[in-house]
């Protein structure tokens, strides 16, 4: 499998899985997760679909699309938390709602995904962080 075309989702019984996105019925906006060609196709809730950035974290972990990062800018002692998200034309570092950087192989390398935007303590580690900055 290539990493890049990996999308993550949450279940209806709230697991999440990774594999491929299927459209299944689109038109109702109805899509499954499907890890390998025969294998079984798990319906998913489409808001949560996340697609991977084809990156690692430094430990290893594959990083997606609204994960939340953790990450030691410059050298600094203060951890900074981001968020990760597609601004149109490649993959973006976001502080709250404003984009902060770009998501690059450099970030990716330095950083360790510590949740997602969907679980609350991801969210609040973000936005709680751009309150302060304020």
């Amino acid at each position: 499998m290539e990493d890049r075309y990996l999308c993550r989702a949450q279940t209806f019984k709230g697991n999440w899985i990774q594999g491929y996105l299927i459209p299944w019925r689109p038109e109702h906006d109805e899509f499954m997760i499907g890890t390998r060609r025969g294998e079984k196709q798990i319906p998913i809730v489409p808001h949560t679909v996340c697609q991977c950035t084809g990156k690692k974290d430094r430990n290893g972990k594959l990083v997606f699309d609204r994960d939340v990062i953790q990450v030691h800018l410059n050298g600094e002692e203060k951890v900074t938390y981001f968020s990760i998200g597609w601004n149109g034309s490649g993959w973006s570092t976001y502080l709250g709602t404003n984009r902060y950087g770009t998501f690059d192989g450099s970030v990716a390398d330095n950083c360790e995904v510590r949740g997602t935007l969907f679980d609350r303590e991801g969210k609040d580690l973000v936005f709680k962080q751009e309150t302060e900055r304020s």
